[in-house]
C-alpha cells in the first residue's frame, strides 16, 4: 500500500465518521463503575492497614539490632 493511497483511505474514514453515532452504552458505565467500587475497596482497606501500624517515633534506628536466625529445621 502506498502513502497516497493509505492516506485518502484515511480521511475517507475520516469524513465517514459521526461523533454522534459513538456511544459507550451500559458496558462502558458498568466498567467505569467497576473500577470506582474496585477503588473505594481498596482505599478502605488500605486505611485499615495504615491504622495498624505501630511504631516508635523517638527511636534510634541505629541502636536496632537484627535479630539472629537459627536454621533449625
Amino acid at each position: 500500500m502506498s502513502v497516497p493511497s493509505a492516506a485518502a483511505s484515511v480521511s475517507s474514514l475520516l469524513t465517514a465518521y459521526n461523533p454522534e453515532d459513538v456511544k459507550p452504552g451500559w458496558l462502558g458505565f458498568s466498567v467505569v463503575m467497576a473500577l470506582i467500587v474496585a477503588l473505594a475497596v481498596l482505599m478502605r482497606s488500605f486505611a485499615k492497614q495504615l491504622k495498624r501500624v505501630d511504631f516508635d517515633e523517638d527511636a534510634d534506628p541505629s541502636a536496632a539490632e537484627p535479630e539472629e536466625r537459627s536454621d533449625d529445621r
